[in-house]
């Protein structure tokens, strides 16, 4: 009777799991496939190589390069807190936030990216449960420049700021995907029997930058800077002709390859994002009306009333007075009695006309991200100090970008560029994918016109307030700028001043503009004839030399009797 019993208990038994198994291994069975599918394998996403960045020299400003980075898959860590002080101990990072990753409940999470080869040496021998190593792409700046104009890529190898960020889809490429069968302890292997995606690597660009005179600027804005105790400076420097920008640099600037490092505010591109009232350098705009619209030319005669003279109850004065100039005279000694009279006479529509053809309140259309609009009220909101005060550079806001190529314009006679930093695409083995050729936005003045403010300006600074830009032997047409900053009661400030100054060179047949804006000088010296035209002369001494250099080692001759300005 028992045996009985007990053989119909272990037949019931055996049905029973019968019954189970089938259930598991028949009705079940597709959905527990997956499980362990999705247990055993993972599909891991293999980078591309993003593209390069070049200077148009094919100098190397941004590369890629293969680094390992650490990651953990937290059920697999027995003791989070342990294994986080031991991490940290070799230099991985925070304890507190490798504790945080530790214990996340995700089944996979990256500990740091970019690992130093000697902590990744460490790592290796704690052999730590849950955690592992693996290849990564990281971001490299070979010289250490133009980190405004680069910016920098994030840990997933995207780009944050700059040309990284607004060439992403250019640079960044396609990647790749790979089923791999992952072990009981975390660990990996292909799968040959499922299909592969080979990654495909980004595209690389050159821009029209020159890495040497990018060096120049940076090393001679950040001397200046210090030298007159100044808050910060940008400089721009284009070819006039093509539009080309060959340096942009600003101070204070970071280093690219300290990825995120500094105050966010060292990272934009001041040149492109920020904006000041000019002063005296948007003067050319007022002439320029004056003469294209034949209300003046350069030889007629005008009464600055000893230097003041009062509008709407302000009085607006002359540093150095005047009683009678001819209209060029007023440029070249920078009177602002007398651009406010050449405005009176050439009326605010036509002036406003004339500011926006010369680019000013709107983008003109540079390909880096956060490019200002200026301020530039319409001129039916004018009233006649307002006038006044456009004519000689306030109550109006511009860019440097939009300085430079207003000054460009007249240096290319009367045609003003569009903007160019990127030379041209091209695949990883060199082919020319695109290529970015020189484009004109309008005429903005008759080439009679800048003719005729390239020789004023030529004078501006041979004799004028643009004295200390000089360079023996080279011609350069330029103008100063000194403007006063409104204080937060928007007034403005007798202590801050923008000093500013655009030249170039030679200046009847131009291949190199440059502009400088010098935030908040302090000292005895703060006008732009003192401060902006010492920092541009250091430029151009550099930059000439550089030339003259490459001008000699090209082996284009060495005749004693040409000129430096027969080098250009």
């Amino acid at each position: 009777m028992r045996l009985r019993a007990y053989l119909i208990g272990c037949f019931a038994l055996w049905i029973l799991l019968f019954l189970r198994l089938s259930i598991l291994q028949i009705i079940n069975g597709g959905e527990f496939k997956k499980i362990a599918e999705r247990q055993q394998k993972t599909e891991i996403e293999i980078p591309a190589e993003r593209g390069r960045i070049f200077d148009r020299n094919l100098e190397p400003l941004a590369v890629s390069f293969e680094c390992q980075s650490c990651y953990a898959h937290p059920h697999l860590v027995a003791d989070p807190k342990l294994t986080a002080t031991k991490l940290s101990r070799a230099g991985l990072g925070p304890e507190g936030e490798l504790v945080r990753k530790l214990r996340s409940r995700s089944g996979f999470v990256w500990l740091k990216r970019t690992v130093p080869p000697e902590v990744c040496r460490t790592i290796e021998k704690l052999s730590l449960p849950g955690v592992y190593l693996s290849s990564d792409m990281t971001r490299a700046y070979p010289k250490s420049i133009a980190g405004n104009v680069l910016g920098f890529c994030g840990g997933e190898m995207k780009g944050l700021e700059g040309i990284e960020y607004a060439f992403e889809g250019i640079l960044r490429g396609s990647d790749g995907r790979v089923v791999v069968q992952r072990d009981a302890t975390g660990r990996t292997c292909p799968l040959p029997e499922y299909p592969r995606e080979d990654p495909q690597s980004g595209s690389d660009i050159v821009l029209t930058i020159d890495s040497d005179l990018q060096s120049i600027a940076e090393e001679e804005l950040a001397q200046g800077v210090d030298r007159f105790n100044a808050r910060g400076a940008t400089c721009l420097i284009i070819d006039p002709t093509s539009g080309e920008i060959l340096a942009m640099a600003n101070h204070p600037s970071y280093n690219p390859n300290r990825r995120g490092s500094g105050k966010p505010q060292e990272w934009r591109n001041r040149v492109v994002t920020d904006l000041f009232e000019p002063g005296s350098t948007l003067k050319i705009v007022t002439l320029a009306s004056s003469l294209d619209e034949n209300v003046f030319n350069l030889d007629d005669t005008i009464d600055l009333d000893s230097g003041r003279i009062v509008v709407q109850g302000v009085c607006i004065e002359d540093v150095e007075k005047y009683d009678m100039l001819t209209v060029g005279q007023i440029l070249v000694h920078s009177s602002n009695v007398g651009a406010v009279k050449i405005a009176q006479d050439v009326g605010k529509k036509k002036l406003y006309e004339y500011l926006r053809a010369f680019g000013f309140g709107n983008p003109i259309g540079v390909d880096l991200p956060g490019e200002a609009n200026g301020i530039l009220a319409k001129p039916d909101d004018w009233s006649r100090i307002r006038l006044a005060n456009i004519a000689i550079g306030q109550g109006i806001s511009v860019s440097t970008l939009q300085l430079a190529f207003a000054f460009g314009a007249v240096a290319n006679r009367g045609v003003l560029m569009k903007p160019t930093i990127v030379k041209r695409v091209m695949d990883f083995n060199g082919n020319t994918i695109r290529e970015f050729t020189p484009t004109p936005v309008r005429n903005v003045i008759s080439e009679k016109t800048a003719l005729q403010l390239v020789q004023t300006l030529d004078k501006a600074v041979e004799g004028g307030t643009g004295r200390k830009a000089k360079y023996p032997g080279l011609s350069i047409a330029g103008k100063t700028g000194t403007a006063q900053k409104l204080d937060e009661d928007g007034k403005y400030s007798r202590s801050k001043f923008i000093a500013s100054f655009c030249g170039f060179f030679p200046a009847h047949a131009p291949r190199i503009l440059i502009t400088v804006v010098v935030d908040e000088p302090h000292g005895l010296y703060y006008y732009g004839g003192d401060v902006a035209c010492s920092i541009f002369k250091e430029i151009t001494t550099k930059i000439v030399n550089l030339m003259d250099y490459r001008y000699l080692s090209y082996g284009n001759g060495t005749d004693a009797e040409e000129t430096l300005a027969d080098r250009f």
